[in-house]
């Protein structure tokens, strides 16, 4: 199968979202399907463990969210060789992108949902308010799924209760080689008592 991930970031940059969009391209393409990730930082491709990597420039960003007009065109053009595509948030305009090229193109849209897009005060959260109630609509509707890793979002998430018969909750994977059961060296590694 040919997969193509969309994510707002990806390695090297680190963080939550970054691992796991990693650990998905990384354990789906040593399965033997074929995986593109478009992410964004500067203009490259590259071959990540075996993943083509296409990054596409952040022109502008809003928060911590990466605007790129030339994002939906990137996709679009990467679309028409794939058989699915799955786009991750809570970062708004990436998965939302990939949602509006899906639909046109008519391939299959899955979306990994990690959290809510909240804000607390001020201008941000009239925004979020705002892309709660609409383009975040369309792309839950567009989804064919809805993955979450977390119960809590599966559980108490208001914004995609309503989508429940396509949501699913599936737990993150643990690398039983890098985390094993057993005694920890924890306490001597970090001086605990």
């Amino acid at each position: 199968m040919k997969i193509l991930i969309v994510t707002p970031y990806f390695p090297p940059r680190k963080g939550g979202l970054e691992h796991y969009a990693y650990n998905i391209a990384y354990y789906v393409s040593k399965n033997g399907h074929k995986v593109t990730v478009i992410t964004t930082r500067e203009t490259k491709e590259e071959i990540l463990d075996n993943i083509k990597v296409i990054r596409v420039e952040n022109r502008i960003s809003i928060s911590n969210t990466p605007i790129n007009i030339h994002l939906p065109f990137k996709i679009s053009e990467v679309l028409k060789m794939k058989d699915i595509v799955n786009a991750h948030m809570p970062v708004p305009f990436c998965a939302d992108m990939a949602a509006i090229v899906s639909k046109k193109n008519s391939i299959p849209f899955i979306l990994t949902y990690h959290n809510d897009v909240v804000k607390d005060e001020g201008p941000l959260k009239i925004l979020s308010s705002i892309y709660n109630r609409s383009l975040l609509q369309f792309t839950l509707r567009v989804a064919k799924k809805i993955i979450t890793p977390s119960p809590y979002v599966y559980n108490e998430s208001t914004i995609i209760h309503k989508f429940s018969d396509k949501t699913v909750w599936i737990p993150p994977g643990v690398d039983v080689n890098a985390y094993k059961p057993g005694k920890s060296n924890a306490k001597t590694r970090y001086n605990l008592s």
